[in-house]
């Protein structure tokens, strides 16, 4: 019996783990869904772009991303620099994605 456990528990597991990995799939379609909505909307240019940053801003996390992009070289930065390229790197990603998103 004790054996049947573990393994009960590990099927329910893996039966588990596809509901589990929906959410965070149907929360990247909505965070898109939304882009479309407002790329579609009625808004001034600018606007849009705006709306994408608070958007995008609140859904990718640019730090793990910038600190990821520098691997092995991220600790010969100092404080002051990481700070700056963490910054830096943000920035240019939110602009890279409003104009492939909302191109002029």
């Amino acid at each position: 019996m004790r054996r049947k456990v573990p393994i009960i528990l590990l099927r329910w597991l893996l039966l588990a783990a596809p509901a589990k990995a929906a959410a965070p799939l149907d929360y990247t379609r909505g965070i898109l869904e939304q882009a479309r909505t407002i790329v579609a909307g009625n808004q001034a240019h600018n606007e849009k772009l705006t709306a994408l940053s608070v958007l995008f801003g609140k859904f990718l996390d640019t730090d793990a991303m910038g600190r990821e992009a520098l691997g092995q070289h991220w600790s010969s930065f100092s404080p002051t620099q990481q700070k700056e390229f963490l910054a830096l790197f943000s920035r240019a990603s939110r602009a890279n994605i409003r104009t492939e998103v909302a191109p002029v």
